[in-house]
């Protein structure tokens, strides 16, 4: 086939001297030239979007503070609260009505040295979304009182001591450490959906 040339639009082979020989390649005519421009013109198009879209991504990621790293992380621990209790009655009150459903926590970031403990499972459960969560502040002693029957006597006291947590700071000493664990939840989530 030395004496063939293959159309880069349809896949016909032809005689390069009857062929539209250009830039991009041999064709069986213009028209076939043309096309193949068009065509590939929306492609590169899509693939510059693309390549546009992974960059400003990259450099958004890149200005990101520790706090947004930590809210990212706890949206993903949050999800993971609400699979893992998902046939669990409300942690406080212990109703199992067809209503929204928070990732509650005993103690709360930014609130008491919750921050120490604002990552820790055991701190953080189903919780009814509007009456126990929101308008009831958490339900503290009910909170306690259920720690304690799911954990053990003495659990709430325990998670209540702010000394038994590292800082954050300790705990994921850098930004990659956070997003390892934002990764090692949002695998847990995929792992929960396969079941």
């Amino acid at each position: 086939m030395a004496n063939k040339r293959k159309c880069r639009h349809c896949g016909e082979y032809g005689k390069p001297e009857d062929m539209a020989l250009v830039p991009l390649g041999a064709f069986c005519d213009f028209s076939h030239a043309s096309e193949y421009g068009i065509a590939n013109k929306a492609k590169g198009k899509v693939k510059i979007e693309r390549d546009q879209r992974r960059e400003l991504r990259a450099r958004k990621e890149k200005i990101k503070t520790r706090a947004a790293w930590y809210k990212d992380l706890q949206t993903e621990v949050n999800r993971w609260i609400l699979i893992r209790d998902k046939d669990k009655p409300c942690f406080t009150c212990g109703k199992t009505s067809d209503v929204k459903y928070d990732a509650g926590h005993r103690f709360h970031a930014g609130r008491g040295g919750g921050d120490r403990r604002r990552f820790v499972e055991r701190n953080i459960h189903k919780q009814c979304s509007v009456n126990c969560n929101q308008h009831g502040g958490g339900m503290p002693v009910e909170y306690d009182k259920a720690l304690d029957r799911e954990y053990g006597e003495g659990a709430a006291d325990w998670l209540g001591c702010e000394a038994n947590f590292p800082t954050l700071k300790e705990l994921f000493p850098t930004t990659e450490d956070i997003k390892a664990e934002i990764a090692r939840y949002r695998k847990l989530i995929r792992e929960s959906k396969d079941l």
